[in-house]
């Protein structure tokens, strides 16, 4: 993924430092960037980052993913075969992200009709979380090998209200 972000800003021609911005594992993607192109790096934000703590592995990733591609597919098959075209993303939804306090506005849930609960969006879940041990497990390795840049470097959590 640090290649392909690297891929991405020679692609479009921006090769000074950039600021780096992940969320949820994308924190993962965040860190590693900064350690392995710290001349590229001018700052790191990583909102709500996700880390393991005893990290493990059932299945190798690569079997996780094939999974994940499968499940989605079989999924796809049934619901066509039951006339459903559109899967339905509020529950889905609701699942991923804990509404604001004022709730969600009609564009936020016109927006995750089109995101959330699809297939594309499933597949990416699935494959995300198949592959998280793994990718753990290489952002551990680089902290041995390659020092954060001198930039400066935000962490951004929230706490779920009424949790602790």
């Amino acid at each position: 993924e640090v290649d392909r972000m690297r891929m991405v800003l020679d692609a479009v021609g921006v090769g000074g430092p950039v600021l780096i911005v992940g969320h949820s594992l994308a924190s993962l993607y965040v860190e590693a960037f900064g350690r392995v192109y710290p001349e590229r790096s001018a700052g790191l934000v990583m909102v709500d980052g996700s880390f393991v703590l005893a990290p493990w592995r059932v299945v190798p990733a690569r079997w996780g993913v094939r999974a994940a591609h499968r499940a989605v597919r079989v999924a796809q098959s049934v619901t066509a075969a039951m006339g459903v075209h559109r899967w339905p993303s509020a529950g889905v939804w609701t699942l991923v992200v804990p509404p604001p306090p004022e709730g969600f506005t009609d564009d936020q849930r016109r927006w995750a009709g089109r995101v959330f609960g699809q297939p594309r969006f499933m597949t990416a879940l699935l494959a995300e979380n198949a592959v998280f041990a793994t990718m753990d497990r290489d952002l551990r390795d680089l902290r041995r090998t390659h020092q954060l840049p001198d930039v400066p470097i935000d962490v951004v959590v929230g706490e779920v209200p009424g949790s602790h």
